[in-house]
């Protein structure tokens, strides 16, 4: 399944370089918004981009401040990170904050297309926040917490359809049903963090 993409988020300090990202990322959606600070990033992150192709040093901050923000859309959107002089102190951090991949300055256009492509046909990456829980966090509360993000982003997706969104889980509309039921104290409430 591929990903759709309708808004990306394009985030460069060099204006020439922030019209050539814009121009290439209208091969992914019609809708392009352009920033070039962490301020003005923020702000278009009131659009839910489904893409943003962030520059990693920016004149008011970092572009790590820009992803962490992102973290918290539903849906998540994906990222690509771009930087000429970032540290690997600083790639891992983009990591951490849900950068799916990074490109090194100057870039070649067919490789910000190929990681584009490569980022919507991948899933998220539940495999490292499982193992980063271990020793952590007990199985049974990372399982509640699992199904209830996968829940609550499957209707986000489907704007609150539990039919579609058990088709997007691959489960019944009646198991949707009974989990959305389940009380307020109830340890595997569909309410639990």
């Amino acid at each position: 399944m591929t990903r759709p993409i309708s808004t990306v988020l394009v985030i460069e300090d060099e204006a020439h370089v922030l019209r050539a990202l814009a121009r290439r990322a209208t091969r992914f959606a019609e809708r392009v918004l352009q920033a070039s600070t962490v301020a003005e990033a923020l702000e278009h992150l009131q659009h839910h981009p489904d893409l943003i192709i962030l520059d990693v040093r920016l004149p008011d901050g970092s572009g790590e401040d820009v992803a962490r923000a992102a973290r918290n859309l539903r849906p998540r959107p994906m990222i690509v990170a771009l930087s000429g002089k970032a540290s690997a102190a600083e790639g891992f951090g983009l990591a951490q904050m849900g950068v799916g991949a990074y490109l090194a300055k100057p870039l070649i256009p067919e490789e910000l297309t190929a990681a584009v492509e490569e980022l919507r046909r991948s899933a998220p990456r539940i495999c490292e926040a499982a193992t980063d829980a271990v020793g952590e966090l007990p199985m049974p509360y990372v399982q509640k917490s699992v199904r209830n993000a996968m829940l609550k982003e499957a209707l986000t997706q489907v704007g609150g359809n539990m039919s579609h969104a058990a088709e997007l889980l691959g489960v019944t509309r009646q198991a949707v049903q009974q989990h959305l039921r389940k009380p307020e104290g109830d340890p595997d409430s569909g309410t639990a963090s």
